[in-house]
């Protein structure tokens, strides 16, 4: 049995926020985590961006994020059925 793995076009390319609460071990680990997934299962089809909600306040709070560390994917939306 073979396994295909997802390739995006790049209008569905995968775009990833990950909100963290400054340089903590935990904040870390979900950095590493996440790299580590996208790399592992879709290398060259993702893009990450990270935001410390203790330096920017005012984004997390545009996407009422609550808690740290939170992750958000904003493409691709969802498709409809």
């Amino acid at each position: 049995m073979t396994s295909q793995l997802n390739t995006f076009s790049p209008e569905n390319r995968l775009i990833l926020e990950l909100y963290v609460s400054g340089m903590s071990t935990r904040s870390m680990e979900a950095i590493e985590n996440i790299k580590q997934l996208c790399n592992e299962y879709i290398p060259n089809d993702f893009e990450l961006e990270i935001i410390d909600i203790y330096k920017n306040p005012e984004v997390a709070a545009e996407a009422h994020i609550v808690f740290s560390p939170s992750l958000i994917k904003r493409n691709p939306l969802p498709t409809k059925h």
